[in-house]
């Protein structure tokens, strides 16, 4: 395909070129291929939301974040979207920072170190 080898996008569109071609093989039977894509979708769900999240602390969640959650799990992208509040990045990191300190209090607490 002209114009991919200098495309900026390169890898995206590889990848996505890859998806699809995958995806017909295990639409004709190929039992390897079928055996991956039912893989892939087991942990779609948990990897597209660990995305979001992570994307969220570091600030503005990418189109392909949103992306990957809509096909994982399209009513928890729903719901997410539906209550999305400016500054849910700060309150994850807020978040994250508690649950650090929870996990540190309860290993001292235990005479963990």
């Amino acid at each position: 395909m002209p114009g991919v080898k200098d495309s900026p996008h390169r890898e995206d569109i590889e990848a996505e070129i890859g998806a699809l071609a995958f995806d017909r093989l295990a639409a004709l039977g190929h039992k390897p291929a079928a055996q991956r894509i039912q893989a892939e979708q087991e942990i779609a769900g948990p990897a597209a939301w660990a995305r979001v999240l992570t994307e969220a602390q570091t600030g503005e969640i990418s189109t392909g974040a949103w992306t990957d959650l809509y096909r994982a799990d399209p009513e928890g992208y729903q719901e997410a979207r539906a209550g999305e509040i400016p500054g849910l990045g700060g309150e994850v990191r807020r978040f994250d920072i508690s649950a650090a300190r929870e996990v540190e209090a309860s290993a001292g607490f235990q005479g963990i170190r």
